[in-house]
């Protein structure tokens, strides 16, 4: 009878360990029962200590690339004056894929990420990074209205580039599914 009861309480007393072990990482992690979490203000209460924690770091780095990406265009809309020289755009372009490539380190799954790091292969005219970013923004977000208006436009680019052959059936799919969306808007 001993026996019995001592096998059927372990699996319940294993769980409630695990719980109260949970717990105890969540409370020690939480500002209000952690000091060194707190930092005291000027107002004589306490706020968070800055850490790389509080933000998205993969968001961060792809709105980075993204500026590098459009900065020619904010340029134009604020009447700055003419596009920049194809030295600095080239220049732009490539930090922008880099910035792009890490922050989809961080998210892999962000569509957007995908998309605009095709749309940058594509204007430094990298056709088949290009054409292999834009496959993984079909694949992760193949009913978007927002990136089927930008993947559109990333075919057309790519189609320009010379000595691109790369439309399979599966691209031609996807490229009628963005279309299709688009008609729907």
């Amino acid at each position: 009878m001993t026996k019995i009861k001592l096998t059927t309480l372990l699996p319940a007393v294993v769980l409630f360990g695990l719980s109260v072990a949970a717990l105890i990482s969540v409370v020690r992690q939480a500002p209000a029962f952690s000091p060194s979490l707190r930092s005291p203000s000027i107002f004589g209460d306490w706020r968070l200590v800055p850490t790389a924690s509080l933000y998205d770091h993969g968001a961060y780095l792809h709105d980075l690339g993204y500026g590098y990406l459009r900065a020619d265009v904010a340029g134009i809309l604020q009447n700055a004056g003419p596009l920049s020289d194809d030295a600095i755009y080239q220049a732009r372009l490539a930090r922008a894929v880099e910035l792009f490539e890490a922050s989809l380190q961080h998210a892999p799954a962000r569509a957007r990420g995908w998309t605009n790091l095709a749309l940058a292969y594509a204007l430094s005219g990298q056709g088949q990074p290009a054409l292999n970013a834009l496959r993984r923004s079909w694949a992760l977000s193949e009913n978007s209205a927002k990136e089927a208006r930008d993947r559109v436009f990333i075919v057309r680019l790519i189609n320009q580039l010379d000595g691109i052959e790369w439309q399979t059936s599966d691209d031609r799919d996807a490229i009628q599914n963005d279309l299709l969306i688009l008609g729907q808007i």
